[in-house]
């Protein structure tokens, strides 16, 4: 079996970006966000101890995804839709992170979490009484 390199990623991007991604699973675009991701691809390249590609599988497919010591590295353009996700039942920021750091991986997460957070009424109000929903 041959294992993915961040090169043949760049190269299966083309026939990811040409199909239509509205009913694709997150995997896939998560790969394509990496694909398109220069400085991830260039900073995976350069710290192989650290990053390596890992594959999942979902919907009958399998997929190759950067991940930073077996956790999946969320590029940029997704970070915030993964955060909007998680906050559905305004648990706290906290377990909000603890939840996207179990699987998902980004600098600045916590950053993230506060700005979602900060920006959403139910969870100031909420806050404000020191209740969590779930």
């Amino acid at each position: 079996k041959v294992e993915p390199t961040l090169e043949s990623l760049s190269e299966n991007f083309a026939l990811v970006h040409n199909k239509d991604i509205s009913h694709c699973t997150s995997f896939i675009i998560i790969m394509r966000f990496q694909q398109q991701d220069s400085s991830l691809i260039e900073i995976a390249t350069e710290k192989p101890d650290d990053y390596s590609i890992k594959q999942f599988h979902g919907a009958g497919k399998t997929y190759s995804l950067i991940c930073r010591h077996g956790i999946i590295v969320i590029p940029k353009q997704t970070q915030t839709s993964i955060v909007e996700w998680n906050i559905v039942c305004h648990p706290g920021k906290t377990r909000i992170e603890l939840t996207i750091g179990q699987h998902f991986y980004w600098k600045g997460l916590q950053k993230s979490v506060d700005n979602v957070c900060s920006k959403c009424h139910m969870c100031q109000f909420l806050k404000q009484g020191k209740t969590k929903l779930c």
